[in-house]
């Protein structure tokens, strides 16, 4: 794994924990700038990333943040 493959699969990983943590709706849709703003700079400062694996990691986060909406809305 290349060293900057390494960075943004740290990146997701801290990113995993904060939606994780969310406690209210407005922090939900903080992070869902995060990502989108992660997804975007990474792509534009690794052009040699590996667009699947950048793709999987994007939607497993979209699904952490749409879980997290709707464990909010049965609280």
């Amino acid at each position: 794994m290349a060293q900057h493959s390494k960075h943004y699969s740290n990146t997701h990983k801290w990113v995993k924990k904060v939606i994780n943590s969310c406690k209210t709706y407005k922090q939900v849709n903080t992070c869902y700038n995060i990502v989108r703003f992660w997804k975007d700079q990474t792509k534009l400062n690794n052009p040699k990333i590996n667009r699947t694996e950048m793709s999987m990691m994007c939607s497993e986060l979209d699904y952490l943040i749409e879980y997290k909406l709707k464990t909010l809305k049965t609280l």
